[in-house]
């Protein structure tokens, strides 16, 4: 019979797993064991143990078939139910089963699949692997590399395949990203829109919603925070004498579930972004503008709340300002997303020190922030050459 207990102990709860002897994939443990590190109370850390439970339960019955199919989703299981991958990961992973692997490469045997097989699939998918016909990103199919890297790791390692045939396959060389930032023209055109809507002091459930997404587009045109990290912010997290936000959450989407706030995924996230005069006193006047009509506003309330007073959806966030864009007619290529390169990028070319900017984006590396922003400082690589000018110069006692 399976079983599970969840406890409490040394600042963290977990969790172990009771086996049946059925249930166990060969050579494994009857009785594992798994720390709930993302878990903030008793009913959070027995929801993180079902799930892993049930991860552990269908890997026993993905062995049975050895599918690609059906271990690579088993693979997604286990994960989510460690708490190793938040929930907008594994939709993201579940998402690249079902349209890059599975219609491919999921009826074969895994410990049958080989570099080349992978190879044929990139080359698939890079010619014709868009739902609407034509080739996807190369980018993208990097991705789905990535992944499978990772999932035949795991194969592996339960002892389904001998060898990782991601580790030997050719990936594809996606070009170097460059982040699309807003010229001064369109920030000047967005930010009138914004102020305009941010004015509006409607109560009805439109009102609130379009007032709200533009306080959220305004924030991150400010600050550079992540949609996820918007959504997730609480008025405690906001202090208005020092013009600051406590970044320290994100907002995910289970399937079939309300958004659910969790902590930041590594320590570089968890940050303070000081906000300039003009977000600190929009801060302040969204503020005052929810205590008109959200009963009893607690501190640990929503910063940006959907008309009953819940946390808005990120996804919900990201279209009403793709709708905005549409009706002030900024590029099509214009996303939420958009306002935090656009932050990024006039800073640097403002003269902030790239180490500033990518602390304040919440990187993990300055190369990071680097390998995205490095192209928007041209004057870097003029400075750099009359630098090397003057060195020759001198060499040559010119």
């Amino acid at each position: 019979m399976t079983g599970l207990r969840v406890w409490y102990e040394g600042g963290m709860w977990r969790a172990r797993a009771y086996l049946a002897k059925a249930d166990v994939v060969e050579g494994g443990n009857r009785r594992p064991y798994r720390s709930l590190p993302g878990a903030g109370c008793e009913d959070e850390a027995r929801q993180q143990a079902r799930e892993w439970l049930s991860g552990l339960l269908r890997v026993r019955g993905a062995s049975a078939s050895g599918l690609v199919r059906d271990l690579v989703r088993a693979y997604v299981a286990s994960r989510e139910g460690a708490g190793d991958i938040a929930v907008s990961t594994a939709k993201t992973y579940r998402t690249i089963c079902r349209r890059y692997v599975e219609p491919y490469i999921g009826h074969m045997d895994a410990s049958e699949v080989r570099p080349h097989h992978l190879e044929e699939l990139y080359g698939t998918l890079l010619d014709d692997g868009a739902i609407r016909g034509g080739g996807i990103a190369p980018a993208k199919v990097l991705g789905v590399h990535w992944f499978l890297s990772a999932a035949f790791d795991w194969m592996v390692a339960q002892g389904f395949c001998a060898s990782n045939p991601a580790a030997s396959a050719s990936k594809p060389r996606p070009a170097r990203a460059e982040a699309r930032a807003l010229t001064e023209g369109e920030i000047s055109i967005l930010a009138a829109e914004l102020e305009a809507r941010m004015a509006d002091g409607s109560r009805d459930a439109d009102g609130i919603r379009r007032r709200t997404v533009a306080f959220a587009a305004w924030l991150a045109l400010n600050t550079g925070v992540r949609c996820g990290e918007a959504c997730a912010l609480s008025r405690s997290d906001v202090s208005l004498p020092l013009g600051d936000l406590y970044v320290h959450c994100t907002m995910t989407e289970p399937a079939g579930g309300p958004p659910a706030r969790s902590r930041a995924k590594t320590a570089s996230s968890v940050r303070h972004v000081l906000m300039g005069p003009s977000a600190a006193q929009a801060a302040a006047e969204h503020i005052a503008w929810q205590d008109s009509w959200l009963p009893a506003a607690r501190r640990d309330a929503p910063l940006l709340c959907a008309p009953d007073g819940s946390w808005m959806r990120p996804s919900a966030v990201s279209r009403g300002f793709s709708a905005l864009r549409d009706e002030v007619g900024l590029p099509r290529d214009t996303h939420f997303h958009t306002l935090r390169h656009t932050h990024a990028t006039h800073l640097l070319r403002e003269g902030v020190p790239m180490n500033e900017v990518s602390r304040r984006l919440g990187h993990s590396k300055v190369a990071l922030t680097l390998e995205w922003y490095g192209h928007v400082l041209p004057g870097e690589d003029r400075a750099a050459a009359e630098a090397f000018e003057r060195v020759s110069r001198r060499v040559r006692g010119k």
